[in-house]
């Protein structure tokens, strides 16, 4: 670590340490030429155990996840208390997740038996306890101790989840909605429907992070209910659109022949308008 200052203005100019197996950099400042301290602070975290980082700020509340995080970018704050510091924290941050989970659930298991009922079937695969995921991306926004994120993206095997959400590093409580989506893949986590495929199955979690980590997430079924409406509407479109073109379709072209190139398909155009 090496540190430098003058005036009340303390400069962090390099900072490097093994940190929950993976490894820390950062860099920052101190102004304190002003009776509340005013921090900056720009980490890099490679390939840190999550897990016992988590445990630690939450003062051991067990994890909800596993995995080794990356993550840099850039903060901001004001305070003299570590009250005020995360009321007062704003920034930007980038994470990425390796070789993670979510646990103790298992998201795989809740869809798959969900489209189980919806087609009027069951399921009789043996699940593992945790939801095990490829890919976990996302870029937050703090806004005054407000963490956000509009770009959520998790991958499991077969589902593809995308979302938003916040957390109140004050509070601890939390909103988040994603949309999961089922993919036809050789490692599917269970056969669909292809039409099922086109429909996002909405997840919203929210709470207290003390709260009873299976009590955290619950189906959305109105998103849900709209997502259908959404979906046979198109479907009655497009059967309206090739029911237009079977019948019209000689006229179409006779049209063209008659007032040029075009006119047809402005027409066939201003049809679809009409039932779209």
């Amino acid at each position: 670590m090496q540190l430098r200052g003058d005036d009340g203005v303390h400069r962090l100019t390099a900072f490097e340490s093994g940190f929950y197996e993976g490894e820390l950099s950062a860099s920052g400042q101190i102004d304190a030429t002003d009776p509340v301290i005013a921090w900056a602070l720009s980490p890099t975290i490679n390939n840190v155990q999550v897990a016992p980082l988590i445990e630690a700020l939450s003062e051991e509340q067990s994890s909800p996840l596993r995995g080794r995080i990356n993550l840099s970018g850039d903060l901001t704050s004001l305070g003299n208390t570590r009250e005020a510091l995360i009321s007062n924290l704003n920034g930007k941050l980038n994470a990425h997740l390796n070789d993670g989970a979510i646990l103790n659930t298992n998201i795989s298991q809740q869809m798959c038996e969900l489209v189980a009922q919806l087609e009027g079937e069951g399921t009789l695969r043996e699940w593992h306890t945790d939801t095990r995921f490829e890919r976990f991306d996302a870029t937050f926004q703090i806004n005054n101790g407000v963490v956000a994120s509009e770009d959520l993206l998790i991958t499991l095997p077969g589902i593809d989840v995308q979302g938003e959400g916040e957390l109140n590093l004050t509070s601890l409580n939390f909103d988040t909605l994603v949309n999961a989506r089922l993919v036809d893949t050789a490692d599917a986590a269970c056969e669909v429907n292809p039409r099922l495929e086109q429909l996002p199955l909405p997840m919203r979690c929210e709470g207290h992070l003390s709260d009873e980590r299976t009590e955290w997430c619950r189906f959305d079924r109105e998103t849900f209910q709209t997502a259908v409406v959404d979906l046979l509407r198109n479907e009655a479109s497009n059967r309206v659109n090739e029911e237009l073109e079977e019948r019209l379709g000689d006229t179409l072209d006779q049209l063209d022949e008659r007032l040029g190139e075009g006119a047809g398909q402005e027409l066939r155009d201003g049809l679809r308008n009409l039932f779209n």
